[in-house]
């Protein structure tokens, strides 16, 4: 497969066209489910014949409706959802998928169950995806079990279950769209295209129908060379997952470049191939990155900052990521020990909302400028 073309212009760009193509399928016919959070078995909602596609916040910044039954505590991108799904704008749902890979996510899981069971909202079926990321036998039975499960729930919404063959030819479409984002990844180094499209490719393979999606991919990398100055400072965004590129303009406004995403909407949002069967599939989502996830978070980020030839990565967060910013001291050291700087923005509910950090982002950048001279 070839490298995704960057014209997919923003976020929200894709995210309509996705949601209206959702729902022009609702209306032929085609059952859709939305999913939400890193971990959600994309391939097996696609092989029980419902068409998947994550669902967005859409900058519902304003959440009147979620928070008469929802803390603060939450993930702002849950509320925005959240929000959307009680406002009636998801009614051509059918499911709506949460997996136990984040907290937010799980929880609002349980949220959904209840008021739909009080009849307080018409909502879509929640479906919990229970795939455990412990090692060791035990958590490997449970979550077998609990995937085939999963899948028995699918079938219901869908009317039958999927066979081998369907599965098969899902996970293929999966493996198609993970080596085409990863071959963009490496390829978006280069500072040939902005932050946004490259934000945008992410939502695209996110939220599209996978032939939309491929049928707009091309050998050739559109995009703004000159987004950036020469030799600008390269950057890496790290933290909490941005479902708009405000912080990648900000920065770019500011004299730098983002070449790279560590994060839940960026180059992290993309697997390695699940395989072609259950038993393989079984061992990517166990063992895929979530904020749940194992190993070290300061090796995993100190390599994606040297593959991209970073000067700098900018910490951002959600004052709710509570795992991730657990991961945050030994990042910063490990990259202040390989000679890459760090800059860790204040938390803020949105963490793209940049005007509080503008005069701090332009101090940092034009210190990084220095440096490189």
């Amino acid at each position: 497969m070839v490298p995704p073309h960057a014209s997919f212009g923003t976020v929200d760009a894709v995210r309509r066209e996705a949601e209206a193509l959702a729902q022009r399928a609702a209306s032929g016919g085609q059952k859709v489910c939305g999913w939400l959070g890193v971990g959600s078995p994309v391939e097996l909602i696609d092989a029980a014949g419902l068409l998947p596609m994550e669902l967005s916040a859409a900058g519902a910044h304003a959440t009147p409706l979620a928070d008469e039954y929802m803390e603060d505590l939450f993930d702002p991108v849950v509320r925005g959802v959240f929000e959307r799904l009680l406002r009636g704008e998801f009614n051509y749902l059918s499911a709506i998928v949460l997996p136990r890979s984040g907290d937010s996510v799980h929880r609002f899981y349980y949220y959904l169950c209840e008021l739909k069971r009080a009849g307080i909202a018409n909502l879509p079926e929640p479906i919990l995806f229970d795939c455990l990321q412990a090692q060791g036998e035990p958590s490997n039975n449970y979550t077998r079990d609990r995937l085939q499960e999963f899948y028995g729930k699918l079938a219901t919404v869908f009317g039958r279950k999927a066979d081998e063959v369907e599965l098969a030819a899902a996970m293929q479409r999966a493996s198609e769209r993970s080596e085409g984002l990863q071959q963009f990844a490496r390829r978006r180094r280069s500072g040939t295209l902005t932050a946004e499209e490259a934000l945008a490719t992410y939502a695209a393979a996110r939220m599209l129908p996978h032939d939309e999606f491929l049928a707009r991919t091309s050998t050739v990398p559109a995009g703004n060379a000159a987004s950036a100055p020469r030799n600008a400072p390269r950057i890496v965004i790290a933290g909490s997952p941005h479902d708009d590129a405000g912080l990648h303009r900000a920065i770019e406004q500011a004299g730098g470049q983002v070449v790279g995403d560590f994060h839940a909407a960026g180059e992290l949002s993309i697997g390695a191939s699940p395989g072609r069967d259950i038993d393989t599939l079984l061992d990517y989502y166990r063992t895929r990155w979530t904020p749940r996830s194992f190993g070290d978070p300061a090796e995993r980020l100190l390599t994606f900052a040297r593959e991209a030839n970073a000067d700098a990565v900018l910490f951002s967060y959600f004052p709710v990521e509570e795992a991730l910013t657990w991961d945050y001291p030994a990042q910063a050291a490990a990259l202040s020990a390989n000679d890459i700087a760090t800059l860790r923005l204040p938390d803020q509910m949105r963490p793209y909302d940049t005007g509080a950090a503008v005069a701090q982002l332009s101090a940092f950048i034009a210190n990084l400028s220095m440096r490189r001279k």
